[in-house]
């Protein structure tokens, strides 16, 4: 007897697989597929944590973009006239 495992993506899926089919496995079928649902389920909850730590990646960049910006606007770059005048005033102060 087959056993379907897939869904039509071919993607191991545990929703796809009949409780009748597992009843009339031998204890050793039924063992390895009981490991290969743990995996699937460990798969399952490891891409779950993934997509999470992504979200918050995501979220604490946007952040960071957000306070930066806002240090910029309160503390403008120099420009480069304001560098030169500020040169020419610790070289004056000096001389």
């Amino acid at each position: 007897m087959t056993l379907q495992l897939h869904n039509h993506f071919g993607v191991l899926d545990l929703s796809v697989i009949d409780p009748k089919a597992v009843s009339e496995l031998d204890d050793q079928q039924q063992a390895l597929l009981a490991s290969l649902i743990s995996a699937v389920q460990n798969r399952e909850a490891a891409q779950a944590r993934y997509a999470k730590a992504i979200k918050t990646l995501q979220d604490a960049t946007a952040e960071q973009i957000a306070a930066m910006e806002a240090h910029i606007t309160a503390n403008p770059p120099q420009t480069a006239i304001e560098a030169l005048r500020a040169a020419q005033a610790a070289y004056n102060a000096s001389h």
